[in-house]
């Protein structure tokens, strides 16, 4: 039976936030009813509404500020947007019975946050994914009215690294609440479509003779896969038997093959787009190499993702992975390393292929580790407890 707990999410970001959906769903099956109010041109989070048969409307939350042009019209609108959002939430009010708001982008933290106060509505502010960003978040100009406003909200972040940032900029440590993400797991799809099966097929009927070093991946300019690439030609000469499956897609794929044609390593390099069900993938993977510069909340899941299959991960330091696959019980901050220097990934691969048994045992801490750190009922219930 569903409880009185209606919640709004309010959403102007340009990212997915599938972990958060997840989230969503999991308190769902717990008690918990979800509305969404969403603005801008990506439409993935409110189809997922629409999937669920969620209430969901798209309002006006202000441009995107990412310009001085966009930031001045932001600052200028903001009187008629704080009385468009009385509009907008006094039905949810007092009609939907909505008792807290969820905040994912900065446009509505900065428009919802006042006017939800005063009608006692609880405010939640998301935090990670603009913070994985080298840029300051949030603007250098809003910085005044957030940190105003986050003494009012309840902050709820997602890796320490971004905990540490908040506090950084001056946001008070009481407003932080820590809430590791979580993932489900062994529950992995693994339907699959006929051109992804053709292709996986066609790389598993050789993979007892392979060792397979996978990442996953968007093929933009935020990853270092030229980093990987260096580090594999190196390691050919003592891991003549290699292959590299690259998950993902993006605006970089076709420089990216061409780098791998020029570099004579094209022939064991399979670059097999953005597959929806990774498990059979994972299960072909020896190691994963995380080759991502910064981390979003979908990067982070598909970390866990390949912790909970028991795979080996080398990584990038002082990304925030430190948080992730390293605690007190273990120490595997040696296979995280600076990304500047394909020697050095080029020894950590060949560390790992030699010794098959550390493997086995890097493997097996990563998923122990998902399992009591982050794992997703567990996630719920800390939510459950500040809804």
């Amino acid at each position: 039976m569903k409880s009185d707990k209606n919640i709004l999410i309010i959403n102007s970001s340009p990212d997915n936030f599938q972990p958060i959906f997840n989230l969503l769903l999991e308190l769902d099956i717990i008690d918990f009813s979800f509305s969404l109010f969403w603005s801008g041109k990506k439409e993935w989070f409110n189809k997922k509404f629409k999937e669920k048969k969620w209430l969901e409307k798209k309002i006006y939350l202000g441009p995107p500020i990412g310009n001085s042009f966009y930031f001045l019209f932001f600052i200028i609108t903001l009187p008629l947007n704080y009385l468009l959002s009385f509009i907008y939430i006094l039905p949810y009010k007092y009609f939907k019975k909505i008792d807290t708001i969820i905040c994912l982008g900065i446009n509505e933290k900065i428009i919802f946050t006042p006017l939800a106060k005063i009608l006692k509505i609880k405010v939640l502010w998301l935090e990670n994914s603009d913070f994985y960003l080298p840029n300051f978040y949030p603007p250098k100009k809003l910085l005044f009215l957030y940190k105003i406003y986050s003494r009012l909200v309840h902050i709820i972040s997602f890796t320490k690294l971004t905990e540490e940032k908040l506090i950084n900029i001056g946001i008070k440590k009481a407003n932080i609440r820590l809430i590791p993400l979580g993932t489900k797991l062994n529950q992995y799809n693994h339907q699959e479509n006929i051109f992804s099966k053709i292709a996986r097929t066609e790389i598993l009927k050789f993979n007892h003779k392979f060792f397979t070093i996978g990442t996953i991946t968007e093929l933009n300019k935020d990853q270092n896969i030229e980093i990987l690439f260096r580090a594999i030609k190196t390691c050919l000469a003592i891991i003549p038997n290699m292959q590299i499956i690259i998950v993902g897609e993006g605006e970089e794929r076709k420089n990216l093959a061409w780098l791998a044609k020029k570099m004579v390593i094209d022939n064991i390099v399979w670059f097999v787009g953005k597959q929806s069900y990774l498990k059979k993938w994972l299960d072909s993977f020896d190691i994963f190499v995380s080759t991502n510069k910064f981390f979003n909340l979908d990067d982070l899941e598909t970390i866990l993702k390949v912790m909970a299959s028991k795979i080996p991960i080398i990584g990038p330091s002082k990304a925030g992975l430190e948080y992730v696959i390293n605690n007190s019980a273990n120490n595997l901050s040696e296979f995280l390393i600076a990304f500047n220097n394909s020697d050095e990934l080029a020894g950590k691969i060949i560390k790992l292929f030699k010794d098959k048994n550390l493997r086995q045992k890097l493997g097996q801490i990563n998923n122990i580790n998902v399992e009591k750190n982050f794992n997703m009922a567990k996630q719920a219930e800390e939510f459950k407890k500040i809804l």
